[in-house]
């Protein structure tokens, strides 16, 4: 039997017992390769104990740097480094640095399908080897600039 680790804190504000906490945990969970049935069925567990350890804040920074040009950081997880994000040269100040805002939203919307899809299936025992998704959306750019 495992007994459950505490779920790391993404708040901000939280306790020192509540950083320590988070610290062990993305240890314990860095350390694993493949999420386990038994991992997952761990953080169930610790989530079932204190429900208030599912409540998580993420937060992002975003500042322009010139042009169209914006820099992201994330506060809670500092160590992930800044993000360029840009507009391609034919929209006027684009300099194409990164990925637009759109490409990232898009982005992060096939992440967490992944993401879920890999932590349902091996709870359920069901062997993923890939999972991929083709997001697309549609944009209409004729208010943006009045």
């Amino acid at each position: 039997p495992h007994s459950p680790p505490a779920f790391p804190s993404r708040e901000l504000g939280a306790t020192s017992n509540q950083r320590e906490s988070s610290k062990r945990s993305a240890h314990f969970l860095a350390a694993m390769e493949e999420p386990t049935k038994e991992a997952i069925a761990d953080v169930q567990a610790a989530f079932a104990a204190e429900p208030a350890a599912a409540m998580m804040t993420y937060k992002a920074k975003s500042a322009l740097v010139d042009g169209l040009s914006t820099t992201l950081s994330y506060p809670n997880t500092p160590e992930h480094g800044e993000t360029a994000v840009d507009e391609p040269p034919v929209m006027p100040g684009g300099k194409d640095k990164g990925p637009n805002p759109m490409d990232l939203c898009l982005a992060a919307l096939g992440t967490c399908q992944e993401i879920s899809y890999k932590a349902f299936a091996t709870v359920m025992g069901i062997e993923v080897k890939s999972v991929a998704a083709v997001i697309e959306g549609e944009l209409d750019l004729r208010g943006f600039l009045g």
